[in-house]
């Protein structure tokens, strides 16, 4: 094999991954319209950012290990939001929207159990 040869086996090599990598990225991205299209998918993305701790500080004092965790944690739910805002740049106001609708109405129901 000459120089030529590898070079042009290493291009291709590189080619192919660069498209099998767009074809899984482009799956994920139906994977996630796929989940957002439904109201418990929605549900289950507001409790997984929950669940991570979005909006929660990620400072803990002196315990580092602590904070280490809720930032790794944090990374997590962020990385999904770009995915989202990949596969679909509305889907994160309505993920939002709908987890706030609902918390609403508990608080809604809640203060009329309370009558």
């Amino acid at each position: 094999m000459s120089y030529d040869d590898d070079e042009q086996a290493r291009l291709d090599a590189e080619a192919e991954a660069k498209r099998r990598y767009e074809l899984e990225r482009t799956q994920e991205d139906e994977d996630l319209r796929a989940i957002v299209r439904t109201t418990a998918g929605r549900a289950f993305l507001w409790s997984l950012f929950t669940m991570c701790g979005l909006y929660a500080d990620d400072f803990r004092g002196e315990d580092t290990h602590s904070m280490a965790r809720a930032t790794g944690k944090r990374s997590i739910a962020l990385k999904v939001i770009e995915n989202l805002f990949t596969a679909d740049p509305h889907a994160y106001t309505l993920i939002r929207d709908q987890a706030m609708a609902r918390r609403i109405a508990l608080l809604h129901v809640g203060a009329q159990e309370k009558k």
